[in-house]
């Protein structure tokens, strides 16, 4: 794109609008790009730093995001927005206690706004911090009884605890307020599938993808059932379809290419996408510090040993539980494809014994318990 050749200033901020244009058009390396070059312009720019952390975070570079987001503040510590793009990069490189930090910033600055603390209980909500998840969403109703997120997490926490009443009357307070709300419908779909009810997950799922298509984290749910069901083409193309949507949140892009390889990878057809899978994970571009799912996709590839994969799963005291539960699924995935039906079942049952709501692994170990023709361990 040709710009008028005039001085720096001016210069600096058509490559900040054309970048800020493209970022919203999801074409994240030209953004980057004209990001760059506003910054090599006028280096004192703290918003293009901040969106160009934000941007690079969204391409799946968390540590260059984080150099970018800390230049900005820097540069402009009064630019809130900065503060919340930071907290979902250190969640993303489990620095929880920074991102809490980061997020509580955001509350203070805004204290009326119901958003900041819906925005700060998903933090505690990842983190695993259940119960203060569920007080930062129930301050956001008290502010604003019509707050529909506020709901949607209060449902998500009551869900993890296993209390499927309350959490389902909870997706009918958001219902009532918003008939439309697709995320009502994705916490009804997991609280089937983590009940056991499959089909009955599909249909919500569906239900939510009809009002939201573009949301990536009900097609991978519902790529989930479909692998439940061995309905294996129907859970590829979900989860395909799901990284595609995934522009802006890497680890649900990780997480579903991983899948769609795993998938093939379960009926020993693996070798068909081998290479694009290894293309991908050569590509990721965070460095292996507080990457968990690099240490489990190291070991689907057979890159690490299962001691490597256990003990990488304890490394974080908050996630302990959650991590094993992947830890173990995965342990039962690589040796039932090696033929290992025996040391397979134990590994899900292992994994299902950690007890965890809302984790996809424990459906998907109960279904696999179930093809091996075993009862999954209560």
């Amino acid at each position: 794109m040709q710009l008028p050749d005039n001085d720096d200033a001016h210069r600096a901020d058509e490559h900040a609008r054309i970048g800020t244009k493209l970022h919203t058009e999801k074409a994240l390396e030209n953004a980057i790009r004209h990001y760059s070059r506003a910054l090599e312009l006028e280096p004192d720019l703290a918003w293009v730093w901040a969106n160009r952390g934000w941007a690079r975070f969204q391409d799946g570079d968390s540590d260059g995001a984080l150099v970018d987001l800390d230049h900005a503040i820097k540069l402009d510590p009064e630019f809130v927005p900065t503060y919340g793009y930071r907290a979902w990069v250190r969640v993303r490189v489990d620095d929880f206690s920074g991102a809490i930090a980061d997020s509580t910033l955001v509350a203070e600055r805004f204290p009326d706004d119901p958003q900041s603390y819906v925005a700060r209980g998903w933090i505690y909500w990842t983190s695993g911090k259940i119960d203060r998840a569920w007080d930062d969403s129930t301050f956001a109703i008290e502010l604003d009884p019509r707050f529909v997120p506020g709901y949607v997490v209060r449902a998500w926490t009551l869900a993890v605890k296993g209390n499927v009443g309350d959490a389902l009357k909870e997706c009918n307070k958001a219902l009532e307020i918003a008939p439309q709300n697709d995320q009502a419908f994705g916490i009804r779909g997991q609280i089937a599938l983590d009940q056991g009810d499959t089909q009955d997950a599909i249909t919500n799922f569906t239900k939510a993808l009809t009002l939201n298509s573009q949301d990536g984290w009900h097609r991978y749910r519902r790529a989930v059932a479909y692998y439940c069901l061995s309905r294996w083409k129907e859970a590829v193309v979900d989860f395909r379809q799901a990284g595609r949507i995934a522009w802006s949140d890497p680890t649900l892009r990780d997480y579903a290419n991983l899948r769609e390889w795993m998938t093939d990878f379960r009926q020993g057809r693996a070798s068909q996408n081998e290479k694009s899978w290894r293309t991908y994970l050569e590509r990721r571009k965070t460095s292996l510090k507080g990457d968990w799912f690099r240490r489990v996709a190291d070991f689907m590839v057979g890159c690490n040993s299962e001691t490597d994969l256990l003990s990488a799963s304890s490394a974080h005291p908050q996630l302990k539980t959650e991590r094993l539960c992947q830890a173990c699924f995965h342990i039962g995935i690589r040796r039932r494809t090696q033929g290992l039906s025996g040391a397979a079942i134990e590994a899900f049952r292992d994994c299902i014994g950690t007890g965890i709501q809302g984790y996809f692994e424990i459906p998907m170990a109960r279904a696999e318990l179930k093809t091996l023709n075993n009862s999954p361990a209560k």
